[in-house]
């Protein structure tokens, strides 16, 4: 029996994702959903037979934590019933519990929101990603870095020398640092293609893909099943607090490259509400 592939961290990766009002109404789902459950088991057991729904209520009622008097229900509903109900009025509001100060005290995902699309400068030498930060939080020692992966599918073989899976590392230059950026304000990136600060060379068409490293090319034909990402790691620290974050997004390229210049994004400061206005985030 193969242990693989693993799946680590899913349900506290799905709490994360997931904004409080929405886990609350799966919370409350899920105990409605398993008050039925229990209630259809144990009318199918009664005898004489019980209808599920008169038994829900009290069910769900016992689940939610408040203790029910089951005394006028027959004598087949059974001390381990009654058990098991107890165990789980008591580990539910817990799981509440830890929900919520999960939700106020982790930082939840997607601190950082990138534009879905990217473009190239006018000097046609590098991508432009665009992104803002999300959070309402103050955000410290913000950096970027930004790495192409390839796949080439006619490396898939063994007998074939090469290995089809490469992840290249880009060098970026001093826009890719942010000390104390602001948040809710859109900023760029400009991710060098054309063999800046030693980097490689990319070249870009619309049904293939060429990087030069030195004396090592790349070649993707993108009709083939060959692809190349550039994929955007963007890390920080969160003073308030005092925990870091680090998230991950990819651009398939050239899919993700806009034909035309992306709108500018019109920022303004606002000096008597103290914070940067958009004037266009429909754009964004």
């Amino acid at each position: 029996m193969s242990l693989h592939p693993r799946n680590h961290f899913a349900i506290r990766r799905f709490i994360a994702a997931q904004s409080l009002t929405r886990l609350i109404g799966l919370f409350i789902l899920s105990i409605v959903m398993l008050a039925a459950v229990l209630s259809i088991i144990a009318a199918q057991a009664a005898e004489p037979a019980v209808p599920w729904y008169r038994l829900w209520n009290d069910m769900f009622i016992e689940l939610m934590g408040k203790e029910q008097d089951w005394s006028h229900h027959a004598l087949w509903f059974s001390a381990p019933v009654r058990a098991l109900l107890a165990t789980l009025a008591l580990i539910i509001p817990s799981l509440f519990f830890g929900l919520v100060v999960y939700k106020f005290f982790v930082l939840q995902k997607d601190v950082v929101i990138f534009r879905s699309q990217c473009e190239l400068n006018e000097q046609q030498t590098a991508v432009v990603v665009h992104f803002y930060i999300a959070s309402a939080l103050q955000t410290h020692n913000v950096r970027i870095e930004a790495f192409v992966r390839t796949y080439q599918a006619q490396l898939e073989n063994a007998d074939q020398s090469g290995y089809p899976m490469n992840t290249i590392p880009l060098q970026l230059g001093a826009d890719s640092c942010f000390p104390l950026p602001f948040s809710r304000v859109p900023s760029r990136v400009e991710v060098p293609i054309a063999g800046q600060q030693g980097g490689p060379v990319i070249a870009l068409a619309a049904d293939s893909i060429a990087i030069e490293m030195g004396s090592n090319r790349i070649e993707l034909a993108l009709q083939q099943r060959d692809f190349c990402q550039l994929v955007m790691v963007i890390s920080g620290e969160v003073p308030d607090l005092q925990s870091q974050f680090r998230e991950v997004h990819s651009y398939d390229l050239p899919a993700a490259l806009s034909h035309a210049p992306l709108p500018a994004m019109i920022t303004q400061f606002n000096r008597k509400r103290q914070r940067f206005m958009v004037e266009n985030w429909r754009d964004f």
